[in-house]
């Protein structure tokens, strides 16, 4: 999470954190919002962590398991990365152990979440990060909307 944190810069991601959304499971610290890195940061050859392929691999399993077929690829692509409005879609895109982590982590190395903060701010502990391979999948969404 650190190397991420420090190779990349983020951006607000447009998805709605939601009640219910805490950092470290503490009601009292509510989830602000999202961020991800855009994925022109990202090269393709870098191993995305969760699903351990290349980023340029990963599109092209997202073509093929999300956008081929007669049933509305592009919708079904689109609720794959936004949810659909559906309550608690969120989820999928969170992190295993924490569900999901902030960009600006408590428990991160002090060199590293000093440069966060300085970079995001305070806010930065409440801005909860989507994982490289959402913002692989936004990026195609993008790009086949503007088609």
């Amino acid at each position: 999470m650190d190397q991420i944190r420090s190779d990349y810069t983020f951006e607000d991601a447009p998805l709605a954190a939601g009640r219910g959304l805490f950092i470290d499971g503490d009601p009292n610290k509510p989830a602000q919002g999202f961020a991800y890195v855009p994925a022109e940061q990202i090269s393709d050859d870098t191993v995305l962590p969760f699903v351990n392929m290349t980023k340029g691999d990963y599109e092209t399993f997202l073509r093929m398991n999300w956008l081929a077929g007669a049933q509305g690829g592009d919708e079904r692509l689109e609720d794959f990365v936004t949810g659909g409005g559906k309550s608690g879609t969120s989820v999928f895109w969170s992190y295993e152990d924490s569900l999901y982590s902030p960009i600006v982590d408590n428990d991160s190395e002090t060199g590293v979440k000093m440069k966060m903060r300085d970079m995001y701010g305070s806010q930065g502990e409440q801005i909860l990060m989507l994982p490289l391979e959402w913002s692989i999948a936004h990026d195609l969404m993008q790009k086949r909307a503007g088609r």
